[in-house]
């Protein structure tokens, strides 16, 4: 199952070389929102029999499952 995640080292690498406070993925086979220090990481699902999507309105951050 560790294969199938990211390393958080790079995430945090990834984080800070480009001075953002999210990162947008795609799926690890762990569709969520994971928090890293005070920044996140959000990763989509994969497409099957549902889709995803991600969405900020007004300052509120969805990451949003949905019915094929």
């Amino acid at each position: 199952m560790a294969i199938m995640d990211v390393n958080p080292k790079e995430v945090d690498r990834i984080l800070d070389s480009s001075n953002a406070d999210i990162l947008l993925h795609g799926h690890t086979h762990r569709p969520d929102r994971h928090p890293h220090g005070n920044k996140e990481r959000i990763v989509l699902g994969d497409w099957g029999t549902t889709g995803w999507s991600f969405s900020i309105d007004d300052n509120a951050i969805a990451l949003n499952e949905f019915e094929l």
